[in-house]
């Protein structure tokens, strides 16, 4: 989501740059070779909240000493959509 800065009632010096960041953006995004997702470490996802931060952050430290790759998401919106979408 990348926001317009001004609505969008048609195109003026601001528009246009906005629009122009975006689709500069979609074309990085689209020509970056992705990272291979494989790996040899069980892979923990976890959700956190504002006031959790601190004990996740601890839980997170352990478990990656004990060989896991860990990945935290935040529990409300976006994060926590993805996270179940990931889960298997």
């Amino acid at each position: 989501m990348i926001p317009s800065i001004a609505d969008i009632v048609g195109l003026n010096r601001i528009t246009r740059n906005s629009l122009r960041k975006a689709a500069g953006a979609i074309r990085s995004m689209v020509l970056t070779d992705d990272e291979p997702l494989s790996s040899h470490e069980p892979l923990i996802a976890v959700t956190t909240l504002g006031g959790t931060t601190e004990t996740v952050m601890r839980f997170k430290t352990r478990l990656e000493e004990k060989g896991f790759e860990v990945v935290v998401f935040h529990a409300i919106g976006t994060g926590g959509r993805t996270m179940e979408e990931l889960a298997p």
